[in-house]
């Protein structure tokens, strides 16, 4: 039942209930809250789900990691805000809003297999066979573990995981977290630094790549002088001061898609994110502008090959 209220009472991090992990949870809570209602195969297969469910989420299986991720990777009324405040200029009702959240989803982060096992044999008279299939279901960690530190997460945000991991009270995350949505944004900005303008069901829509191209600038050599312009031009977009389009031309191989992401590997740090765009989706520009300037992050909207026919008018 605690479980059930303290899943309720969430306002700011409502949007974490919709996720598929979180479903599966929140069924076989209900389950269990409606003693009477469901039988042992409906307990098995709702358990099962939920296991299923975050072990293709998170490889770790580490409920507490999964819960820790949702928070920072979600976009909500206080991320949004600590995007463009410091934490001293946000208000303080809402700050205290989200330390009781974090203290409730921190409670349901540890909920272990074993408690929802007992809770299982507790609902319905089992047999000996029945209540060693329940006891054998797979299990699911809680805690950080250290390999599924490494799926993927950005730098700044495996920090952050970790701050959040050694805190005896998640509510004394509250600053670093502001400093986070700070630095890197919000949502799908702060959990990836690239992205590629794709299509699904007629709409447009920004897909994080999960493994970017890692090249740095410094394994890059020759056209330094044409490089060091690009660099430049970059470092001036960052800094709020005026900057130009760039039209980077030449021979197939000599570096130049190779340039644009080594400049986002070398400043994602700093704000700079990439969206590259597909030449036969260029009409939809406008959209993409619209989605990115609700973020105060700097974006390089990159066309990889912008080649066209001499007959083609599209362009």
């Amino acid at each position: 039942r605690k479980i059930k209220v303290f899943l309720s009472a969430l306002s700011i991090y409502r949007n974490i209930l919709d996720k598929p992990v979180m479903r599966s949870f929140l069924e076989l809570v209900d389950s269990l809250y409606n003693k009477g209602k469901t039988d042992l195969c409906e307990y098995i297969d709702l358990y099962s789900s939920f296991v299923a469910s975050l072990m293709k989420d998170t490889p770790s299986m580490s409920f507490t990691e999964y819960i820790i991720k949702e928070i920072i990777f979600d976009s909500n009324i206080y991320s949004n805000t600590a995007e463009y405040c410091r934490n001293g200029e946000i208000d303080s009702t809402l700050k205290n809003n989200v330390c009781t959240e974090l203290k409730l989803l921190q409670f349901i982060s540890g909920i272990n297999s074993r408690d929802i096992k007992d809770c299982i044999l507790d609902s319905l008279p089992l047999s000996g066979f029945e209540a060693d299939v329940i006891n054998s279901l797979p299990e699911w960690n809680t805690g950080i573990i250290n390999t599924g530190m490494q799926c993927g997460y950005p730098v700044e945000a495996k920090k952050l995981m970790e701050v959040f991991a050694k805190a005896a009270d998640w509510a004394e995350s509250l600053i670093p977290l502001a400093d986070f949505y700070y630095r890197n944004g919000t949502g799908i900005f702060a959990r990836y630094n690239a992205f590629i303008w794709d299509y699904s069901n007629g709409q447009g829509f920004l897909r994080g790549v999960e493994h970017p191209d890692p090249v740095r600038l410094s394994d890059l050599i020759a056209y330094e002088n044409e490089r060091s312009q690009v660099i430049e031009n970059t470092v001036q977009f960052l800094g709020g001061f005026p900057a130009n389009n760039i039209l980077l031309y030449g021979d197939r191989g000599t570096g130049k898609s190779s340039t644009v992401k080594a400049v986002v590997n070398e400043y994602h740090n700093k704000g700079l994110r990439i969206v590259e765009v597909p030449k036969n989706r260029l009409m939809d520009f406008p959209k993409i502008v619209n989605l990115l300037r609700k973020s105060r992050l700097k974006f390089i909207v990159f066309v990889d090959d912008l080649a066209f026919e001499d007959n083609e008018e599209n362009y």
